[in-house]
């Protein structure tokens, strides 16, 4: 336990800040100088329990399967009436000397829960500290614009606990309400992203580089300079050698997302040979591309152009031994660098004497791979193959003895999404799963008791069409809209002896989630993840997988594909492979196949813009193969 002292140190010192920084001043609904007596505490779960400490609030919360244990702290009558503040922060303190505890405040309206009335926030406190958590009324997620509250008419605080697999107990300090009313959150410069305009970072029609923004290192200099009407850089390397140079954004960092490459064009100014390589790195120095380089040293007087793929040059290859690290193979993670993120660009020079280059230009671009002969016609390796499933979409109708249009809701923004047969449209030889702003029940049935802002498509086999082993095929084009989660992907299914689905569709034993294709919209349009899942969703949950850049074809589809053999997995984008995984605990239970379109996503914004509304998912069609000498196994 923290000494009480540090603890009361600490708050008078919070206190004393809000004191010195809100010019509307304070409100104290726990804590210091606050009646207990006029709150009304209530929980979701008998697993929680809480109890006043002088002016703080201690909560317990032991382990079990119920609801999300949650703790509502409400005015003992009728609501608070907080408009003349900006925000409410609570001060927690995390008695445990070796776990993080995980908290999310909620500040509520009232209303339907559906709707989402509330602005949340959450935090990590960390082990033996006290740290604040803020929510900013009109706010939430990282202070991102959110529902427009009205602090006027605050009935209730909700605070939610991450569970543990021990008891934890945590200590609510004080909640207040401070801020002007109006508040606007500071924002986050970490977060800021620049999309180079037309791709150049440098270069371009009235691009150029502020000196700020330039790193040279090991006596290397550095002149902007003109060249052909256009911003270049000049460098003057030493002959000791070891120089180095960065380039960076001015803040935060360059959405690369609409891009597969980085050019950068080199010319020697100088009279010895030059040969310059860089890469691409985001904040965290592991995330990087591969390094590329001139072919050979740059002559004086020639130019080059280098071209830096953000795909890895080695195929992710999947763990071996110990599965629980997750790890790929030493030396085969696949690419690493996250491109709409791209927060530093090295480079390095390889010279004798003293040296002279220019970087006459850097911009971002695409460039576009025709389709090997075998893709759509056949599986990538040879054998005797016979195809098992094949639907083109043609016609106006959905086979419905293969596909189902509808199903649960268990992934993505669920509380904002619902499933409706409505937005799975069959036509033009295409099916097109849709997301749009229309409120309604989920399924379409208000027995569901999910009610939610957007209805979305999907398309599903189970119960209907399953098969183990074989090559697994689709041809997609992927919306470009915010917030959307495009996925193509199989699912286990034990068929209808097993029982209730959860079991059908359990991961554990010998199943597994195989995601062929996991694409997030933020990335941009040539980024998605492979994954695998097993052993369930619960404590015991494992997961590897693969992030990937692509190549388009020049008419912008997709062509997506695993092969699955006993033990052994292999996924192909436009005939390409891009990760390979054997190992013994790869899944051999019957899978179906799925195409789901959800909002949200692990790394994703949390809505979409309604304005950008319809957005759809197309697939063209799905072929699946299966080899004559693989066991059988499936449901035609």
């Amino acid at each position: 336990m923290l000494p009480r002292a540090l603890i009361t140190l600490g708050l008078l010192m919070f206190v004393s800040l809000l004191h010195a920084d809100d010019v509307g001043g304070r409100q104290v609904l726990l804590g210091p100088g606050a009646n207990p007596a006029k709150l009304r505490i209530t929980s979701n779960t008998d697993r929680q329990t809480w109890r006043f400490d002088g002016d703080v609030l201690e909560v317990t919360v032991v382990p079990g399967k119920k609801a999300t244990p949650t703790l509502f702290i409400s005015p003992s009558e009728g609501a608070w009436d907080l408009s003349a503040h900006g925000h409410i922060e609570a001060l927690i303190t995390n008695p445990d000397t070796k776990k993080p505890l995980r908290i999310e405040l909620r500040v509520d309206n009232e209303g339907p829960w559906q709707q989402k009335p509330w602005n949340v926030e959450f935090t990590r406190v960390l082990p033996a500290k006290t740290m604040p958590l803020k929510v900013v009324f009109g706010h939430h997620y990282g202070y991102k614009p959110g529902y427009q509250l009205d602090p006027a008419r605050i009935p209730k605080i909700a605070l939610y606990f991450t569970d543990a697999d021990q008891p934890v107990t945590y200590r609510i300090e004080s909640i207040i309400a401070a801020g002007p009313a109006g508040e606007v959150p500071p924002v986050n410069k970490a977060a800021i992203r620049h999309i180079p305009p037309e791709g150049y970072i440098l270069g371009g029609a009235g691009v150029t580089l502020s000196e700020k923004q330039i790193e040279a290192r090991g006596g290397a200099q550095t002149t902007l300079v003109d060249h052909a009407g256009q911003s270049a850089l000049d460098i003057t390397l030493p002959a000791s050698g070891g120089s180095t140079l960065a380039l960076t954004p001015v803040q935060g960092a360059w959405d690369l997302g609409n891009s597969t490459h980085l050019a950068v064009v080199f010319t020697n100014t100088g009279s010895v040979p030059v040969k310059p390589a860089f890469f691409l790195q985001n904040g965290n120095r592991d995330e990087s591309t591969d390094t590329y380089a001139t072919d050979t040293p740059l002559a004086p007087g020639k130019s080059a152009t280098v071209m830096l793929a953000y795909a890895a040059r080695e195929i992710w290859q999947g763990p071996q031994g110990d599965l629980s690290r997750h790890a790929a193979r030493r030396g085969t993670h696949g690419s690493r660098f996250k491109s709409d993120k791209a927060a530093r660009i090295a480079f390095t020079f390889e010279h004798t004497g003293d040296a002279r280059l220019r970087i006459d230009s850097i911009r971002a671009g695409v460039i576009t791979a025709p389709l090997p002969e075998w893709v759509g016609q056949r599986p990538p390796v040879p054998g005797d193959w016979k195809i098992t499933l094949r639907d083109e979409f043609d016609g106006d109708t959905l086979d419905t003895k293969v596909w189902e249009p509808i199903g649960p809701n268990w992934y993505g923004e669920k509380k904002i999404t619902r499933y409706s047969k409505d937005n799975v449209i069959v036509g033009g030889g295409t099916v097109r799963l849709r997301v749009e702003k229309r409120p309604g029940w989920h399924l379409d049935d208000p027995a569901t008791k999910h009610h939610a802002d957007y209805a979305a498509g999907m398309l599903r086999s189970y119960g209907k069409w399953t098969q183990k082993y074989g090559y697994f095929e689709a041809r997609m084009k992927l919306p470009q809209k915010t917030a959307l989660w495009p996925a193509f992907w199989l699912m286990p299914d034990r068929g209808p002896d097993a029982g209730e689905q959860w079991k059908r569709q359990s991961t554990d034993p010998r199943g597994m989630e195989l995601d062929v294709l996991e694409h997030l919209t933020r990335w941009g349009p040539y980024r998605y993840t492979t994954a695998m899942h097993w052993d369930g969703y619960g404590k015991n949950h494992k997961a590897t997988g693969a992030a990937v850049y692509f190549n388009p074809t020049p008419d912008s589809w997709i062509t997506s594909g695993v092969l699955w053999l006993p033990g052994e997995l292999t996924y192909y984008v436009n005939g390409r492979e891009v990760a390979h995984w054997k190992h013994e605990r790869v899944g051999d239970i019957p899978c179906e196949v799925m195409f789901t379109m959800p909002i949200g996503g692990w790394d994703n914004e949390k809505r979409p813009v309604d304005s950008e509304l319809p957005a759809d998912f197309v697939i063209d069609y799905v072929r699946v193969w299966q080899r004559a000498d693989l066991p059988p196994g499936g449901q035609p």
